[in-house]
This record gives structure tokens, C-alpha cells and sequence, in this order.
């Protein structure tokens, strides 16, 4: 076995125990030595691959972050209209976490507020994906505003009160595993703050990324 299968067979298991333990104890409480012991290998060969556990711990928030993305935008091909644009991401998101908890506890357990902190951890992963979710959300508010669907609606400020709410989801998970009431009052939320006063209006597309 070369050196570089031999790496590509080290890494999934070291990414699944690295998310394993952090869950488990946080991520402060998680040490390379015990990351290597649970995935079977030495911890030189941790050393080697990822230098440190913060390098870890960026490579696991930037999958979570990649995967809500494209699930997200591939959700909203052929929507016609904003609120369900709106609607369809919020069920993506509260989907994925509830599928696929530890890797939002990850993140969770890393930093509680949820705003990686660049002057202890390499990356701004969470925060990038909400600055992501922020647009997905505003360019989607814009689309009903354009067409005539949304009354005294500011975009900016209401894309920031939706991704407060799913924000929330994330910190709910870590005292309790059961997200699904928030996700019916955020649909909830959506319908009722987006309630289209002209549904009559023509239904262009929404805006190309730029």
C-alpha cells in the first residue's frame, strides 16, 4: 500500500473520531492523542496529516458548511415563488440538522455562541455559512418584494430575524436532540411574516447568483 492510500484510508477515520469525541467531551476537552486511540492509529500520523486539532475541526465545519450549501440551492431549482423559495430553505436546513446532528453539535461544542472565534480557531466556518444563509435568504425576499409579494418588508432585516431563528436550532441542540417544533414554528413564521398580498403577481425567476 503506497503512502498516499495508506493516508486516504487514515482520513475518513480520523475525521470520524475527531467528530466522535467532540461531540462526546467538546472540543477544548479533545486531544490529538485521544483522536488517534479512537481511530486507530498513531498520533504522529494525526501530527502529520493535519498538524493540529484546529485543522480538524475546520476541515469538519467547512464539509457541514459545503453540504447545507449545495443541498440548499439545489432545493430552490424551479421554485416559483419567494415564500416557497423561503420555505424550502428553512426545511433544508432543519433537515440536515436533525439528520445529521453530531455534525452541527460539532460546531455547537466548539464554540457555543457559534461564532468561531479566529483568534483561537483558523476558520469562521459557521459564521461564513450564516453570511451564505443571509444571502440565499435576502436575494429570495428581494425576488417577493420586486414581484409584488411582500408588504413593508426590510430584506436585510427580515433575512436576519429567519437566520436568528435557525441559529437557534443549532444552540437547542445542545440540551435537546428534538428540533422538529422549531422548525414547524419557523415555518410558521415564514408563512405568517410572508404572507403574499398579490398572488396574482407574475413569478420571474429569482436573481442569478452574482
Amino acid at each position: 500500500m503506497t503512502p498516499q492510500s495508506n493516508e486516504a484510508d487514515m482520513l475518513p477515520e480520523i475525521l470520524r473520531a475527531a467528530r466522535d469525541l467532540i461531540v462526546r467531551n467538546g472540543f477544548e476537552a479533545t486531544t490529538i492523542h485521544d483522536i488517534a486511540r479512537l481511530a486507530g492509529v498513531e498520533a504522529e500520523a494525526v501530527v502529520t496529516l493535519f498538524k493540529k486539532k484546529e485543522n480538524i475541526l475546520f476541515i469538519l465545519a467547512r464539509q457541514t458548511r459545503h453540504n447545507i450549501l449545495r443541498l440548499s440551492k439545489a432545493a430552490t431549482v424551479g421554485s416559483k415563488e419567494p415564500v416557497d423559495t423561503l420555505k424550502r430553505l428553512v426545511k433544508v436546513f432543519i433537515n440536515y440538522t436533525e439528520n445529521n446532528t453530531d455534525e452541527m453539535i460539532v460546531l455547537a461544542k466548539a464554540d457555543p455562541s457559534l461564532r468561531l472565534d479566529l483568534s483561537r480557531f483558523p476558520n469562521k466556518e459557521y459564521d461564513f455559512l450564516r453570511d451564505e444563509y443571509l444571502y440565499l435568504f435576502e436575494s429570495a425576499i428581494d425576488w417577493g418584494i420586486r414581484e409584488n409579494h411582500f408588504e413593508g418588508v426590510v430584506s436585510r432585516h427580515a433575512a436576519k430575524v429567519v437566520v436568528s431563528l435557525l441559529n437557534g436550532v443549532c444552540t437547542q441542540l445542545c440540551t435537546d436532540f428534538t428540533v422538529s417544533y422549531l422548525a414547524e414554528e419557523i415555518l410558521m413564521f415564514v408563512e405568517k411574516r410572508f404572507a403574499g398580498p398579490d398572488p396574482a403577481a407574475g413569478g420571474s425567476a429569482p436573481p442569478a447568483e452574482g
